[in-house]
């Protein structure tokens, strides 16, 4: 056993957490009237406000006055940043921010962040149309899709549209979805393996306005919003928007002083060097975690000491995002352990 903990150190299971989210999040595109001073620095600001949003999960974040602050010194926070001309001929500016200190913008001002594990948000859509009532698939919506894809993009929320082929139809006809009977679209969204369902029920008029309802569904309840406007992106911001917020609600994290002594955390059920590997990876991908490092190793079980930016309420939602650590109760306590942690799991290979 011995031999085996001189390995794991010499492997690195002692190195600094890398807590990271995917690139993307820290990407921005912004549109600019030239290559000059002033519109770089709007662009800037715009871009951040865009990466803030993405990485709180929430809107809100921009209400708040450190954070505005921050806004104004945004080319601090750059990484990189390139200019390209889009299909249509519009001048853009893709801009990169550093991940770190724009993490510690929300950080300091006590703003939420989400973690990098963000499921994905099924949406059907229902559309009454001038000539019937049908699945949102058809050329008249193709607009309206374009536009969720594009705003869930800008959210960093992975999307995905049923098939409303024959399974589907079998499963859930237009009527069932036009009543946003919330039993069979739930039933029907079984099939992709969807926890969080988004709903449209529009109507759509002569002159291309917009009028009805989005509901997001998931585990803990439901939430709704109506909408009238003749604006395509307006009608898709109101869905994106619901869906977006609420789900932050429940999943972004409020960030707290970390502690020096840390938090110990024990995981039962490893059995081989490579399981040790994966928990410390695990670990140390999370957002809010400073540090992770192995305290304690007797046979199947570690106890891992970790630095964090939350409480420990919250670290135990963390730790079991990615379904690789479920909570369990330790059959005994190990023995030589200085401590016994309060938070235990079962690793999940």
């Amino acid at each position: 056993m011995r031999r085996l903990l001189t390995v794991l150190l010499l492997f690195g299971f002692v190195t600094p957490a890398a807590a990271l989210l995917d690139e993307a999040v820290y990407r921005a595109e912004v549109a600019v009237e030239d290559h000059g001073a002033r519109e770089l620095n709007r662009a800037v600001r715009a871009g951040l406000a865009q990466v803030l949003v993405k990485l709180s999960g929430s809107s809100k974040v921009l209400a708040n006055e450190q954070i505005r602050g921050a806004l104004g010194s945004g080319r601090n926070y750059l990484q990189q940043y390139q200019y390209r001309r889009a299909d249509d001929g519009e001048l853009r500016l893709v801009i990169v921010f550093d991940r770190e200190p724009v993490m510690q913008i929300l950080i300091d001002a006590g703003q939420p962040v989400w973690a990098n594990q963000r499921p994905r948000l099924l949406v059907w859509m229902v559309v009454d149309g001038a000539a019937a009532r049908s699945f949102g698939n058809t050329a008249g919506s193709a607009s309206l899709r374009r536009e969720l894809r594009e705003g869930f993009s800008r959210r960093a929320l992975p999307v995905s549209f049923p098939l409303y082929d024959l399974q589907d139809n079998l499963a859930l006809d237009v009527q069932d979805l036009w009543e946003l009977d919330s039993p069979s679209i739930v039933r029907a969204s079984q099939r992709y393996r969807a926890e969080h369902v988004l709903v449209a029920r529009l109507s759509v008029d002569s002159q291309g306005r917009w009028t009805g309802d989005w509901l997001y569904l998931d585990a803990q309840g439901s939430s709704a919003v109506s909408l009238h406007t003749a604006d395509d992106h307006v009608a898709a911001g109101a869905g994106v928007s619901l869906a977006a917020e609420t789900m932050a609600a429940r999943y972004a994290l409020q960030p707290s002083a970390v502690s020096r002594a840390g938090l110990l955390v024990r995981v039962d059920g490893l059995q081989r060097y490579t399981d040790y590997r994966q928990v410390l990876n695990h670990m140390q991908g999370l957002e809010l975690v400073e540090d992770a490092r192995l305290e304690f190793l007797q046979g199947e079980s570690a106890i891992f000491r970790l630095q964090v930016k939350l409480q420990e309420q919250q670290l135990q939602r963390l730790l079991t995002l990615k379904g690789k650590l479920e909570p369990s109760r330790p059959a005994e306590p190990l023995r030589a352990a200085s401590a016994e942690p309060g938070l235990a799991y079962r690793w999940l290979p």
